[in-house]
């Protein structure tokens, strides 16, 4: 039978929870100093925008704030958020130019076609690869554009002029197997590259671009004359979603991995209008959709959606005019996270696992297994990471509350369960970790990975 957090237990840690200044940010996050959010990495953990100071990067779940990176903008980010793709003003030229940031090297020029004259840029890298080794954009034959692919091997290199010459790649896969963008015909038009540099236009009287891609290339995403699309990019056959307004231009910029969900926005001249899609609701405003999710302060029109996690958890973008604000929604979708670390002991690491959708009087439980049997538990709650050396591990929450001890029964494990209180905030970071007697650990003790739960 489960041991039950008791009623005193609870209330220890929802009065730890109510402290001033511990509640976390809405579920609608606007970022400071900040006018657009560009992208955010595939996991929902890193973003990536421009705002006063030029790019930041910010990893929203764990740092309190912004680092502001400089350079004119920062349009796309890596998979692991080591990597930074946007703009900087070459010094030498007085151009702005395509570039790629880290941490270690700052932001390092990635040069220009060789004919590229002022058109005012003479390079802008629009995307990057999920490893970071790629990065397509716009550079420049004369005044004329061009569509490049840039790796650190080769360098910049032009991609197949389609259409009447005035192209731009706007988009990569994460694996790097195909590119997108427009060409110039009759207006813009979407196309299509190779990593050889080839490419094909699909119809060069139709008017429109492709602007992202599900990881492996095997779905682009598109405008169509007027009407975003997804496509199978070996058959080239298209899915039509439409536009949210009548007689506006919908622009889709991201889907989920499962192709559950569609984000984007529609454009009608100076109008902007973001919106969501999916196959068993149609599209609907995004103002609406964070509003139905429970976000509060939402605008009545968010303008933009730019990107999206793969799971759809985390959308990015921005809203409003003069001055427009960045913003990050979280739908909050999975509560339980595993934040990694586990001690060994007699039976190996242990194991703890999260479940319940923590909304108020559900139940929650943490399910203890791998321990020493019969062996007295503590466990460890904090509302940051702390993640220091302890006892030969690593301890991850910082320990505000340490209940116990509790005893695992004969094959080693344990489980607690209660209602989750109703006085713990809305998106509530709580860590989590059990420590356990065990004479077989290296200093007597084992301990499961660490946990991190956020109120929905």
């Amino acid at each position: 039978m489960p041991f039950m957090l008791t009623r005193s237990m609870l209330l220890a840690l929802t009065t730890l929870l109510a402290l001033p200044g511990l509640a976390s940010a809405q579920t609608l996050i606007t970022v400071p100093n900040a006018s657009i959010v560009a992208d955010v990495s595939s996991d929902g953990d890193v973003v990536v925008g421009s705002g006063a100071g030029g790019g930041f990067i910010w990893r929203w779940r764990e740092d309190p704030a912004p680092l502001v990176i400089g350079g004119n903008d920062a349009t796309a980010v890596s998979d692991d958020g080591l990597v930074v793709v946007g703009c900087i003003t070459d010094p030498i030229e007085g151009a702005e130019v395509a570039a790629r940031w880290t941490l270690a090297t700052g932001w390092v020029s990635l040069g220009f076609l060789p004919n590229a004259l002022n058109c005012p840029s003479k390079s802008n890298a629009y995307d990057v690869s999920a490893d970071g080794g790629t990065v397509v954009g716009l550079s420049w034959d004369g005044c004329s554009g061009r569509g490049f692919v840039w790796t650190e091997a080769t360098g910049m290199q032009e991609l197949a002029v389609l259409g009447s010459g005035a192209n731009r790649a706007s988009a990569i896969s994460d694996d790097g197997s195909v590119i997108g963008g427009f060409a110039q015909g009759f207006n813009r038009s979407p196309v299509l590259w190779y990593p050889d540099q080839s490419g094909i236009e699909l119809d060069i009287t139709a008017g429109g671009e492709i602007y992202d891609f599900n990881k492996d290339g095997s779905l682009a995403l598109g405008n169509w004359n007027g009407s975003a699309f997804f496509m199978d990019t070996s058959t080239l056959s298209k899915t039509f979603i439409g536009q949210l307004n009548p007689g506006w231009s919908g622009i889709p910029k991201a889907i989920t991995e499962a192709s559950d969900r569609v984000v984007g926005f529609d454009v009608n001249q100076l109008a902007l209008e973001g919106w969501t899609w999916s196959p068993g609701g149609g599209m609907k405003s995004l103002a609406s959709y964070f509003s139905e999710l429970g976000a509060q302060g939402v605008p009545s029109i968010v303008d933009v959606a730019m990107a999206m996690s793969d799971d759809g958890s985390v959308i990015v973008g921005r809203y409003g005019f003069f001055p427009s604000k960045a913003y990050i929604f979280n739908a909050g979708i999975d509560p339980w996270q595993d934040a990694g670390a586990g001690l060994a002991g007699v039976a190996g690491v242990p194991l703890m696992i999260g479940s319940g959708d923590l909304n108020v009087g559900s139940l929650a439980t943490l399910d203890t297994s791998s321990a020493a049997p019969s062996a007295s538990a503590w466990l460890i709650i904090g509302l940051t990471n702390l993640s220091v050396s302890f006892k030969g591990g690593l301890l991850v929450p910082n320990p505000e509350i340490i209940l116990g001890p509790f005893s695992t029964d004969a094959t080693g494990a344990l489980s607690l369960s209660s209602l989750w209180p109703p006085s713990v905030p809305t998106n509530t970071e709580t860590w989590w970790q059990m420590w356990i007697q065990d004479t077989a650990a290296v200093k007597s003790f084992s301990a499961t990975n660490g946990l991190l739960s956020t109120t929905p």
